[in-house]
């Protein structure tokens, strides 16, 4: 999931998929971590903490 991917062909050209990959580079290199809880018709939730 906090992988870059890359689109088909029904994507814009300078589509990428880093949302989430960039977002987890970020919270690593601030001391913190990013965690996702997924359940399939009640909704997702993103946690992200950071350590002192």
């Amino acid at each position: 999931m906090f992988q870059r991917f890359y689109n088909g062909n029904s994507a814009r050209e300078d589509s990428m998929g880093i949302g989430l990959a960039l977002a987890k580079e970020i919270v690593e290199k601030q001391a913190g971590y990013i965690s996702v809880d997924s359940e399939a018709g009640k909704g997702t939730v993103f946690a992200m903490r950071f350590v002192k």
